[in-house]
């Protein structure tokens, strides 16, 4: 179960008009929870002169998704809540040569509070304390 889909079931008696603010809720708590952190992913979105180009790997990609979120797309495609973070890398890529941004899809929601996977496969888990 994804951090979202954990998050809606908080929201699981929302009425009709409150369902679209459950799911920007439940994205906002996932990408809270992703922020800093290293990810596992085999698809990346790049943005190049402000298109995007889904680009699959066959290997998995170690990422840091940004701690700042500013830079962050989401937005209503159709019922599908959407959101893309933007995420770094220890060494570029030449496949990405030319990305003016490089992105890691989390998971959608919709209106009526349904889920589509991330692209993301793991998350670092949190920190070890003392």
């Amino acid at each position: 179960m994804s951090t979202a889909e954990s998050d809606l079931r908080v929201h699981a008696g929302a009425s009709d008009a409150e369902q679209p603010r459950a799911a920007e809720c439940a994205a906002a708590c996932e990408r809270a929870r992703v922020a800093g952190r290293l990810v596992v992913a085999y698809e990346l979105v790049a943005r190049r002169a402000g298109c995007d180009e889904v680009i699959r790997f066959r290997n998995p990609l170690f990422l840091k998704v940004e701690a700042d979120c500013a830079r962050d797309t989401q937005a209503w495609n159709g019922d599908w809540l959407e959101s893309l973070w933007r995420v770094r890398f220890a060494r570029p890529l030449e496949r990405l040569g030319g990305a003016d941004s490089v992105f890691v899809r989390g998971t959608a929601v919709s209106r009526d509070l349904r889920t589509r996977a991330a692209a993301i496969v793991m998350a670092q888990s949190e920190p070890r304390t003392a």
